[in-house]
């Protein structure tokens, strides 16, 4: 017995939301309609995160030097992933103890709106926001100390 083709079947399915034409379409529409909206989730949530916002809200600078220069020492962690003990005095004095075996002398000073840190070893001038139990140091907008008891 032979089979005669289905007309009907043949002539539906280029209609047919299902057909491989349409299928593809179909499949294209969804896989971009996902990708565009893990962009924007990803989007939102970077834009969240303090370093990739538009402006911080940086902590005034002399209320920033007022409560770390307080001759207590706070634990510091740098962006290469060192840790140390800074002190800073109200005098423009200070220290630092931590990957050195001696403790490294440093001066701080108020210039503009930064706390410049110096020492023979580095140079840094920081703005800080304020974080649990401190402060987050920023270098030309950049993360950099974060400082903390």
């Amino acid at each position: 017995m032979r089979r005669l083709p289905n007309k009907d079947k043949d002539t539906n399915r280029a209609a047919c939301s299902l057909c491989g034409a349409c299928y593809a379409s179909k499949k294209k529409d969804i896989i971009m309609k996902a990708y565009l909206r893990l962009t924007a989730a990803v989007g939102a949530i970077l834009v969240s995160i303090p370093a990739f916002g538009a402006e911080q809200n940086y902590l005034p600078v002399e209320k920033a030097a007022v409560i770390l220069a307080d001759g207590t020492p706070w634990s510091a962690d740098a962006p290469n992933g060192r840790s140390f003990k800074l002190t800073l005095n109200k005098d423009g004095t200070g220290s630092i103890r931590g990957p050195l075996p001696i403790p490294l002398s440093t001066t701080w000073a108020v210039k503009g709106d930064a706390l410049c840190i110096s020492n023979r070893m580095i140079s840094k001038c920081l703005r800080f926001t304020e974080i649990p139990r401190g402060f987050q140091g920023w270098e030309d907008g950049k993360l950099d100390l974060k400082i903390s008891r």
